[in-house]
């Protein structure tokens, strides 16, 4: 048996190597998908001479259709790491170093890791971990108070334009925050609420002044005050990479252009600055009405980060959600956490990024980031553009890109107030609710926006933005869908569990949720004719619905249940033929 060598990977950097605790590291290695048979870290304190290797067996946390990724965490106590890999192939055993690959070690040769500062440990706020999130747009909510509409605001049945406002605001949020809890909500994640001249609030004119029409600061704090009695955080949208050109600092650009004191707040191409002109970088290079900060100033790192802290301080608020995020300096970033856990230690910060997240989940920036590629994977699979096989391929080596730790906080979403209507890109009801629901059940923080729990239908921008519809009753997926979401509101195994796609036939998705010693198997059927599942093991049915015969279960077309396997009574051997898919 010949190893793949060239598909062996192991770098010194997130997520190969990250540091998880005051003397731990959490480290990987990447290998040809079934290349290995075992891997193995053999580690010591770096200024130990004399003493043998300590040795850990890794294990097989993701397989994607081209690699496997092994996994193991090593501590040493003194926090000064030496450490190199045993490979197992066949009958043959080859050693992976800093050096390559060798038949023997010395010590010159091991991977290290020098030193454990406290600034590189991988720290999440524990609250937030596999909570589900729903969206808010403040003002398609619910209007509470109609004293404090703009006088253009439409009736709710209207279909938006890019001026239209509906008149919600925190006040109508507090008077729907039981409906909220029904569906399991732990993060309430708002729209932008600063004062802006636009409906959607993405160009801030005023960074220390809330919207009046949404009910001003005092409402806004008693919205997280009154979601807090519930259980309930609330996170802002954290617009820093760019705002209105009505602010006051980009006023004054525009008024005393080389003599601005705001002259490297932005991106000027030549002066003097002009709206008309648009001489300078704005929002995706194309709207001058919101002009790019320049986030790599130390000025504007300074200005936001005090602004960030500010406001999670007099609100109470839980985090932000922070918009596109991956357009915005790491040092931004940097600062701005440091700043905002001098307030508030366990604030969440979840940055808006569209597609692989790996450079801004590092230790000291953003702990979590929104999961388009699950969107993307997974509206792929309803429409039968990829198998189920295909799928799990795809989610696995998505999740390549991140930490173990933080797979549970990936917000996962179908749909935001950035994409059409999850009812209009998927119309089938029963596949939509079959992919809703598949949403609930894997790992990471699930994100409902708004109104897609009922089937709230909108094309592109900004018809994806209608006002909810309160007068709408269920249907049947629907309900189907708010009892699944209060299952996940109670299991910790869906929160907090690992996951590990089985092997299944094509059609048939395979996967098992797993959590110290419980277990459970999700099993869902893209088909459009009932198929079975061999299972030999017992369980209990826990959610959705199932025929059972001799060593089957038989489960319906678009249908998806969950069972809870009864490990005490399940054999070794069992276990063990679960191979990933």
């Amino acid at each position: 048996m010949i190893m793949q060598k060239t598909a062996i990977l192991h770098i010194q950097e997130y997520p190969y190597c990250i540091v998880t605790g005051p003397d731990a590291l959490t480290l990987r290695i990447r290998a040809a998908k079934d290349d290995i048979d075992q891997a193995f870290i053999c580690f010591k304190n770096l200024y130990d001479h004399t003493s043998e290797f300590q040795k850990v067996e890794m294990k097989r946390i993701l397989a994607s259709a081209l690699f496997d990724v092994y996994e193991a965490t090593i501590k040493v106590p003194l926090k000064h790491f030496k450490y190199y890999f045993e490979l197992i192939f066949g009958s043959a055993k080859m050693y992976y170093t800093s050096d390559g690959f060798l038949e023997i070690v010395a010590p010159e040769n091991c991977f290290y890791y020098p030193n454990i500062n406290s600034d590189e440990i991988l720290a999440l706020p524990k609250w937030a971990e596999g909570e589900t999130i729903y969206q808010v747009l403040v003002d398609r909510f619910f209007d509470s108070d109609p004293s404090n509409n703009p006088p253009q605001t439409k009736p709710c049945k209207a279909i938006p334009d890019r001026n239209t406002y509906y008149g919600g605001d925190f006040g109508g949020i507090i008077a729907k925050l039981d409906y909220l809890a029904s569906y399991g909500v732990g993060i309430i994640y708002l729209s932008p609420v600063l004062k802006s001249p636009s409906y959607h609030k993405y160009d801030v004119e005023d960074y220390y002044t809330i919207e009046s029409i949404y009910g001003g600061k005092e409402k806004l704090r008693e919205l997280t005050e009154e979601a807090h009695k519930r259980g309930m955080k609330v996170i802002l949208d954290g617009v820093y990479g760019h705002c209105s050109c009505e602010h006051e600092f980009f006023r004054d650009l525009c008024e005393k252009n080389e003599k601005s004191p705001y002259r490297n707040w932005f991106e000027v191409y030549d002066f003097p600055v002009s709206v008309e002109k648009g001489n300078y970088n704005t929002f995706a290079n194309v709207v001058p009405i919101m002009p790019k900060l320049n986030t790599a100033n130390n000025e504007v790192i300074a200005y936001f980060a005090k602004q960030g802290a500010y406001w999670a301080k007099y609100l109470d608020i839980d985090g932000y959600r922070l918009d596109v995020a991956d357009e915005i300096s790491h040092t931004f970033w940097r600062q701005f956490r440091l700043s905002l856990e001098a307030v508030k230690k366990d604030a969440l910060l979840l940055g808006e990024i569209w597609n692989q997240p790996t450079q801004w989940l590092k230790p000291g920036e953003l702990h979590s980031a929104t999961n388009y590629k699950f969107r993307q994977y997974t509206l792929a699979l309803a429409r039968n553009e990829i198998g189920t096989k295909k799928y799990a391929s795809l989610i696995e080596e998505h999740l390549m890109t991140t930490s173990t730790m933080q797979q549970n906080y990936l917000a996962s979403l179908l749909g935001s107030h950035d994409t059409l209507r999850l009812a209009n890109e998927i119309p089938e009801r029963k596949t939509r609710f079959l992919i809703m629901k598949l949403m609930l059940l894997m790992p990471g923080m699930p994100l409902i926006y708004y109104g897609d729990e009922i089937s709230l239908a909108g094309g592109k921008d900004p018809d994806n933005r209608r006002a909810m519809d309160w007068n709408h009753m269920l249907t049947k997926e629907e309900t189907e869908f708010r009892e699944a979401a209060m299952f996940r509101k109670k299991s910790e195994i869906l929160k907090k569990g690992s996951l590990n796609f089985l092997t299944s036939e094509e059609g048939l998705l395979v996967f098992t949720r797993e959590l110290a010693a419980e277990e459970l198997i999700v099993i869902a059927n893209f088909t459009d004719v009932s198929m079975d599942y061999e299972i030999e093991d017992e369980y209990k049915l826990v959610l959705g619905k199932i025929a059972t015969i001799p060593g089957k279960i038989r489960l319906d077309a678009k249908e998806i249940a969950v069972l809870q396997m009864d490990k005490a009574n399940n054999t070794l051997e069992k276990i063990k033929r679960r191979e990933k898919g």
